[in-house]
């Protein structure tokens, strides 16, 4: 760090031998003219402690967070997340797979009946079809959960909900423009 303070001293001029005048009337005898009787090095200080500081907090935080990735448990060795080119979503947990399909059956059902009156009759039939599987897929997935049988089970009926309202995603984009 103090190799820091002093490349940074001397880039600005203050490092060394002070007291010759600086081109721009800037520096005289070793004053600065804007400043009131203060030196540059002492308008310089807090600048250079404050990138000190910020410096100083920087590689405490990459060094804590490289320690706290090597030593964790969990899947994912040593690297850091994304760094390793890893771009797979991570699996969603069946509580979470359940709100995901109930999100999105309830978004999709209030589409069903906002739809214009003008709206093609076929898109409104694939849409409340698509509901309609939804939300048997969905039952089924909080039945299971209910009884507490094979999370990956309910993460699949969930699943399997909200991949047949994507697949009927044109209908239901045909009702909003309907």
């Amino acid at each position: 760090q103090p190799l820091v303070l002093l490349a940074v001293a001397q880039l600005l001029g203050v490092a060394h031998g002070v007291n010759s005048p600086v081109r721009g009337g800037v520096l005289v005898n070793g004053r600065s003219s804007t400043a009131k009787g203060g030196t540059v090095r002492a308008d310089l200080i807090l600048p250079i402690l404050v990138l000190a500081a910020a410096l100083a907090a920087a590689v405490y935080s990459y060094r804590g967070r490289r320690r706290r990735v090597s030593t964790r448990t969990t899947p994912g060795g040593s690297e850091m997340w994304g760094a390793g080119g890893d771009t797979r979503t991570p699996a969603l947990s069946p509580a979470e797979a359940l709100a995901h399909a109930e999100d999105a059956i309830r978004i999709r059902a209030a589409q069903v009946a906002a739809a214009s009156p003008d709206a093609p009759p076929a898109a409104l039939a694939a849409a409340e079809a698509a509901l309609t599987t939804a939300r048997t897929e969905l039952a089924e997935a909080r039945r299971q959960w209910a009884k507490g049988e094979d999370p990956a089970a309910v993460r699949e009926h969930s699943t399997r909900a909200d991949a047949v309202l994507k697949a009927e995603a044109p209908a239901f984009a045909a009702l909003r423009r309907g």
